[in-house]
């Protein structure tokens, strides 16, 4: 970063998080630019969104994004219900208030 010709610097963990984003977003790309030259991958480019949604409610895939702090982590929802599931009780109800839960049987 540089303001006025001069170098600011940034705290080291500040600094090391721009830059695995960074790196992050440059290996997704350089993969998603690998896999269109497949044809499996040429395949995926040519469905609409549509197609898509279509055929992962047929299938059943359903992925979620989980964040945790400056963290990210794609889980298959299957998968994660499980995970989350088997906690212990304790785990669970310190969990509780950060889900958000409609009321049943309100109204």
């Amino acid at each position: 970063m540089f303001v006025s010709g001069h170098a600011q610097r940034a705290p080291t963990g500040i600094l090391a998080i721009r830059i695995y984003r960074v790196i992050c977003v440059l290996l997704s790309y350089n993969l998603c630019e690998i896999y269109s030259n497949t044809q499996a991958g040429a395949a995926f480019a040519q469905k609409t969104l549509r197609q898509l949604k279509r055929e992962q409610t047929r299938n059943n895939d359903v992925s979620m994004i989980v964040y945790s702090g400056d963290t990210y982590a794609v889980f298959d929802a299957r998968f994660l219900i499980g995970l989350l599931i088997r906690l212990p009780q304790d785990v669970l109800y310190r969990l509780r208030p950060h889900f958000l839960v409609p009321k049943m049987g309100t109204g």
